[in-house]
């Protein structure tokens, strides 16, 4: 007869721990998918059904395609930022356009983002242009965008840079608010991601945010498919959870196995660990999710 631990219940991921003779088992917290109840309507976006667009060797696509975006030169955006006050671009005559890479990394470098969001003191307004003129001051190009949506009466501002590889790049550096309405974790992990993501931004579509670093792609295709993975992913993650929990059951607290069910626990303890490293392997880039604020109606790129 072979001894079998009790349960221990400790967190979200279900993490088993093995050790002979003995299997300790941590117990599965379910996981609310709710929270991507607001993915359904977007499930029939596919790159097939995206706006077939023709994006030069830099990713900038052509003029016709980009007409709903109005840009300006050298005039002030007439939004307001926080207390209020009206926002100010302070642009250098010296910066230039940048790669993706230097861009990628001064973004990263920057503080902005870890600012805390407050509607009546620093809003989507004060970010961007913080980050605007934190860019300028480094002598990297920048642009303050204003987005207007269709089921929203309420804008959004961010970034936009040129980039010398990749063409236009949006980037929406907007820190957290204490409530966290727009981040969430599938798998319930706390601990808060830095807010520097590249934006998908096309008329007629969801905007969207990827963190800066898993957006392997500018393309709105690659944020359909980003966001079809991380369904995939709540879905594993539930199954792995009713399987943990029959698991548990089926132990029922014994103490004590003797063959050959000992044996047939040891496997279905393996089946679930493969399990679980594959659901580790994948969290790191699709658990952090950004809610989208709204379908894309307008787009203002002061320069």
């Amino acid at each position: 007869m072979r001894s079998v631990s009790g349960i221990i219940a400790l967190g979200v991921a279900a993490i088993l721990f093995f050790s002979i003779p003995s299997i300790e088992v941590t117990a599965s917290r379910k996981i609310s998918l709710l929270e991507y109840l607001w993915i359904e309507g977007h499930q029939s976006d596919s790159v097939a059904q995206s706006e077939k667009v023709q994006p030069d060797s830099r990713g900038n696509k052509s003029g016709s395609q980009l007409a709903y975006i109005k840009q300006y030169e050298n005039k002030q955006p007439p939004c307001l930022a926080a207390w209020p006050r009206a926002a100010h671009l302070n642009n250098n005559p010296d910066a230039k356009y940048v790669s993706f890479a230097a861009l990628k990394s001064f973004i990263l470098e920057d503080r902005t983002s870890e600012i805390n969001y407050y509607e009546e003191l620093f809003h989507c307004v004060d970010f961007a242009e913080q980050v605007h003129n934190n860019a300028e001051r480094a002598g990297i190009k920048s642009a303050l965008v204003l987005i207007g949506f269709e089921d929203n009466e309420i804008g959004h501002a961010l970034n936009a840079f040129k980039t010398t590889d990749r063409g236009l790049v949006y980037i929406d550096c907007t820190g957290m608010n204490p409530e966290d309405s727009f981040y969430f974790s599938i798998s319930g992990d706390k601990n808060k991601p830095r807010r520097d993501l590249v934006a998908y931004v096309e008329k007629g579509k969801r905007y969207g945010c990827i963190s800066i670093d898993n957006a392997e792609s500018l393309d709105y295709s690659f944020f359909v498919q980003h966001t079809h993975d991380c369904q995939k992913l709540a879905a594993t993650i539930a199954d792995f959870n009713k399987q943990v929990d029959a698991f548990n059951r089926a132990l029922g607290g014994r103490t004590s196995l003797r063959e050959p069910e000992y044996s047939r626990f040891k496997a279905w303890e393996a089946t679930l660990e493969a399990k679980k490293q594959m659901i580790l392997e994948s969290k790191g880039k699709l658990d952090n999710c950004f809610k989208p604020l709204g379908i894309v109606e307008t787009v203002e790129i002061y320069w």
